[in-house]
């Protein structure tokens, strides 16, 4: 029997959703997601969300317990809050200076300036943590506020196109574009029309079209030389 984890639309709840999909907790069949509306929470006179519900006896609350909860049920807790209680100790107090600044964007870009991750050398609770709570925030910047908190804006890149991530923000609208896509040197992708579209000669001069390898030559006809 899988456990049912009730969500709304807010940072909270997004932490324990990237959570579970990112442990896969839902294709296993783990933990059931149900998203609902504030007002059918209030109608229905349930806790205050997120909540995962274990059995008819026991419900988890607050956003990290639940977490702790998912990843001890993935059997990820140690990749997500540490091997050792000095580690886990490190990863409460990041959340603790994370949720003690009132500009978390500026903290962020400011802790990331030396770092890949928030906190070790791999994604972990602290990561998950702060990227709930500001993707919103991130998607609604300029290019350049985007330029201003490049270090952001990078780690988000990172986090974004991990595998168990990707497919769930696409679906939730949250992909993050970035300001500099432009200037990456990325080969063209022709579509399946361009592929079959022949190339047409732009001037009645053209007498002769020699294909070597990758490139097309094109002799001219000059008449009167």
């Amino acid at each position: 029997m899988s456990h049912e984890l009730f969500i709304e639309y807010n940072g909270p709840s997004l932490l324990c959703e990237f959570l579970t999909f990112y442990t896969e907790a839902t294709k296993q069949n783990l933990v059931r997601v149900m998203k609902l509306k504030n007002e059918t929470q209030r109608k229905l006179n349930l806790p205050e969300m997120p909540f995962l519900i274990i059995n008819s006896k026991e419900t988890v609350k607050g956003e990290v317990d639940i977490c702790r909860s998912i990843a001890k049920l993935t059997g990820s807790y140690e990749i997500f809050f540490g091997k050792t209680k000095e580690e886990e100790v490190k990863h409460l107090e990041f959340i603790h200076d994370f949720n003690r600044n009132a500009e978390y964007i500026p903290f962020l870009n400011n802790h990331l300036s030396t770092r890949t991750f928030c906190n070790g050398n791999h994604i972990s609770i602290s990561d998950l943590y702060a990227f709930a709570f500001v993707i919103q925030e991130v998607l609604s910047l300029s290019d350049d506020k985007k330029w201003k908190y490049c270090n952001v804006i990078r780690w988000t890149d990172h986090l974004q196109n991990l595998n168990g991530l990707k497919s769930q923000l696409e679906r939730l609208k949250f992909v993050v574009h970035l300001p500099f896509e432009h200037l990456l040197l990325e080969p063209r992708n022709l579509n399946h029309e361009e592929k079959k579209k022949p190339s047409k000669p732009e001037h009645k001069e053209i007498e002769e079209v020699k294909v070597d390898k990758k490139e097309v030559i094109v002799e001219k006809k000059h008449e009167g030389k």
